[in-house]
């Protein structure tokens, strides 16, 4: 005879019965499905498919119901994402494995049971995740205590205990690990460039594919802040261009067509200017290399649509007399998509006329003809791995055909798209990247016979990306692959949105720009991925609530030269650098003399040091060069022309800047014209355009005015400034041979 249930237990289907009661908070599906959507399941622990399929996957009945109850609470009482929920449900669905192994219900859970779950977790997750699963557990058994269904208390452990974290470092350590370091991410450069090919020619489609596509995929991650999920629901696309023109200066600008998420509807996504090539790069690739998957998808979604419609843009070298307007087989599209060129085990089609083009109308496998149908394939199989359709004996090749198609289309969910966990999706055709099952051989690459060049879609793309950023799943990370520390550099897919939000607060982007450009629906988010210290926020807070703006004559740093000029600026050397270096990253190398985002001070005595110290060394380095310029040496007088004209930009700037007729504080631009500047006045009022004096650079040694109407004598403000250069060169002592070679060496040097 059964007892009857005690309080704790009554406490429990109390909450079931409530929970039960509330309006249903998950979209198509119902409390007594097996599966809520594409991410919530109610599965035994270790289970690894995406949908359970038969009832003795499931947990048990009781365990079911608690767990659904847990989740509608979740949603309704905390408005958490699903996908959230989902993670949740792990911790859950582990505990419960061991309640069912010792025989207990939950209510009676206690510390022994609870250290061993923490133990498994502990064993099974490490870092973040194993953090979190702590907090994931805690949180469960503190919400079933509240409500009166545990029978005994239990100590519960601190959540970051595990990680070596005390409540007073936490908000340091988090920020720590969810920040990649600058050294990881150079890494990443490193290997994109050994991996993809920088001169931009056509990559073999199979070669390099799995180790290409997680640097793709880096980059990208690298170009925006996004969420690396929504690049597997990205279309096939090229970069589209904005020109943008403020005060006559021209800008351009590329985007990407982004699919938003939670809340956010799709967007062009700006992308980082230093990027662009490499991002060019990535989507001409991904058009390239993913192309037969597309056809491929586009024949499962319709075998009669006519080969023009298929191949698409895709150029075939030998149609082999197939017609562009009729409909093929699947072993005539395997032959001109050159499947079956250098396949092991093709000799065994010969025995078939006529293969792949023309094959003999009728032609029966005899037997089960395991060998024949793995080569159709393009697998090397035994029987047992064929699927079951395909172990029937006497198939012609129409019907190997038909059951092949409609293995693979089951295989995929959701098919002919993939489908995002937040709904959207992309039509397989259509995606930006989608491979066959030849391209990403993996050990286990998804369904049977996934690996076969007919086969699509055989493996989840993000997490194969994100498993072989780390050591902790793959074996072996893409870093240690290619000679770095794998305990030192490693990553998680994540990491890039953090990396590239944090840079662009610390760049002084608006919150609003920030919310809208990383994809957000509020702009609130954007504090999760803020990792400033605090020092910086307190500085950027300075800045918006000045009370009033003064008059600064010489600004001290940038933020004084905002005030003095309203642009945003970094402090360089010998000056201010207007340009967004996060937007636009200079390519420079801190050469700032000459470029037209380079703002100068009049008065400040430090920066015009530098710049006449700077000028000295390319004045001597140019007189020894001078003297060794020969009309052999194309490459020795292509480099004295191009320095030449960089040291008359710092003469230019040098007579501006001591110029006794421009006011103290005033603002000195070069406008991109030759040596012409514009000089702004130091309340920023007015400007006026400055073109001065340049000296004559044919020889370095004995400098000459030949333009503009200044008189030569005492006034000069260049004359103390070419006697010193003078007495400079004839005092050093040339440094080099008059050599051809040593001339090439030194300026190699």
């Amino acid at each position: 005879m059964k007892s009857l249930p005690n309080r704790f237990e009554q406490a429990l289907e109390k909450f079931v019965v409530e929970m039960r009661a509330l309006p249903f908070p998950f979209d198509h599906c119902t409390w007594e499905d097996w599966n809520w959507g594409d991410s919530i399941r109610f599965a035994r622990w270790g289970y690894r498919k995406s949908k359970i399929t038969v009832s003795t996957d499931l947990l048990s009945v009781e365990q079911i119901d608690i767990a659904k109850a847990y989740c509608v609470y979740l949603r309704v009482d905390d408005l958490i994402h699903v996908n959230d929920i989902s993670k949740k449900l792990v911790v859950i669905r582990l505990l419960f494995s061991i309640l069912k192994e010792r025989k207990v219900s939950i209510t009676t859970i206690d510390h022994q049971i609870y250290e061993r779950h923490i133990a498994t977790i502990g064993k099974e997750y490490s870092g973040h995740t194993r953090v979190a699963f702590l907090a994931y557990t805690n949180l469960f058994l503190q919400t079933l205590n509240a409500r009166g269904c545990l029978s005994k208390q239990i100590k519960l452990r601190q959540v970051f205990r595990d990680a070596g974290l005390s409540n007073s470092t936490l908000p340091h350590k988090i920020a720590q690990r969810k920040l990649p370091s600058e050294k990881v991410i150079l890494a990443t450069g490193h290997i994109f460039s050994q991996v993809m090919s920088i001169s931009g020619e056509p990559l073999d489609y199979l070669d390099n594919a799995m180790d290409r596509m997680i640097c793709c995929n880096m980059a990208l991650s690298l170009a925006a802040p996004e969420r690396v999920a929504e690049i597997q629901i990205l279309t096939k696309q090229k970069l589209t261009e904005q020109v943008s023109e403020n005060n006559g200066e021209r800008e351009i600008f590329h985007f990407i067509h982004w699919r938003g998420s939670k809340g956010t509807q799709d967007f062009p996504k700006l992308i980082h200017q230093a990027m662009v090539p490499t991002i060019q790069r990535v989507l001409e690739y991904y058009s390239d290399v993913c192309e037969p998957a597309r056809i491929l998808a586009r024949y499962y979604e319709n075998p009669q649509d006519p080969l023009s419609h298929l191949l698409g843009s895709y150029i075939v070298d030998d149609l082999h007399g197939l017609n562009l307007d009729k409909s093929v087989t699947l072993w005539q599209l395997g032959g001109l998509l050159g499947f079956y060129d250098e396949m092991d085990n093709k000799r065994v089609l010969r025995g078939i006329q006529g293969f792949p083009f023309v094959p003999e109308p009728g032609y029966v496998v005899k037997g089960v003809g395991v060998a024949t149908k793995s080569a159709l394939l393009g697998v090397n199989v035994r029987k047992n791995e064929l699927p079951l359709a395909l172990q029937v004996t006497d198939l012609t090749l129409a019907e190997i055909e038909g059951h092949w198609v409609s293995w693979v289309t089951s295989n995929i969910e959701h098919f002919p798209y993939r489908q995002h966990a937040n709904g959207k999706r992309v039509r397989l055709s259509d995606a930006l990247l989608v491979y066959t099952g030849k391209q990403l051989v993996t050990t286990g690459s998804g369904y049977r016979l996934g690996k076969s060049p007919f086969a699509i879609e055989s493996l989840n793309l993000g997490d194969a990306f994100s498993k072989r950023l780390h050591d902790r799943h793959s074996g072996t990370s893409i870093f240690r692959k290619y000679g770095f520390d794998g305990e030192e550099y490693q990553l998680t897919s994540h990491q890039f949105r953090h990396f590239i939000n944090t840079q662009a607060q610390r760049g002084g982007m608006s919150e609003t720009i920030l919310a809208a450009w990383s994809g957000r629906a509020s702009v609130a988010q954007n504090v999760v991925y803020d990792h400033r210290s605090d020092d910086e926020k307190h500085a950027a807070i300075a800045e918006i609530y000045e009370p009033e703006r003064e008059i600064i004559v010489i600004p001290v740093d940038e933020v004084e030269f905002e005030l003095k000029t309203g642009k945003t600026a970094s402090k360089m050397s010998t000056g201010y650098c207007i340009q967004s270096l996060y937007i636009n990253p200079c390519t420079r190398l801190n050469n700032c003399v000459g470029c037209t985002k380079s703002c100068h001070v009049k008065g400040d005595d430090k920066a015009l040091a530098l710049i006449e110290a700077d000028l000295k060394v390319q004045e001597a380095r140019l007189s020894e060069v001078f003297q060794l310029l020969s009309d052999q040496n194309r490459i020795a007088n292509d480099w004295f022309r191009l320095h030449t004209e960089n040291a008359n930009r710092y003469r230019a700037l040098i007579e501006v800047l001591t110029d006794p007729k421009v006011e103290e504080g005033a603002v000195v631009r070069f406008t991109g014209e030759a040596y012409k500047l514009r000089v702004t006045n130091a309340n920023v009022t007015e400007s006026i355009e400055y073109t001065p004096l340049l000296m004559d650079q044919s020889s370095p040694v004995s400098p000459k005015k030949i333009t503009g109407e200044q008189a030569q004598g005492e006034n000069d403000p260049l004359a103390a400034l070419n006697a010193l250069i003078d007495n400079m060169v004839e005092d050093n002592e040339s440094p080099i041979d008059s050599s051809l070679d040593d001339i090439q060496q030194f300026l190699e040097g």
